[in-house]
């Protein structure tokens, strides 16, 4: 399943600033960790637009924004 998280734009993974941003995500994210995604539509490429919920509550988005590896991006 294709999914672009909602409300933020990282920078290109063929970057210094993409890779950052990859690994800062990494650690908000590490493999197993159970998150909630609310989707609510397809993008106009079939992707589903997701807001992802991390298990302390605080949303993906606005975790990568505050900490400067991710701008605010209106869908």
């Amino acid at each position: 399943i294709a999914v672009r998280v909602e409300g933020m734009n990282s920078p290109e993974m063929n970057t210094a600033e993409g890779k950052a941003a990859k690994v800062y995500a990494e650690s908000l994210l590490p493999p197993g960790t159970q998150v909630m995604l609310t989707a609510r539509k397809k993008d106009k490429y079939g992707r589903f637009l997701a807001r992802i919920t991390l298990p302390n509550g605080d949303d993906f988005s606005t975790s990568m924004i505050t900490a400067g590896h991710a701008v605010a991006y209106l869908t």
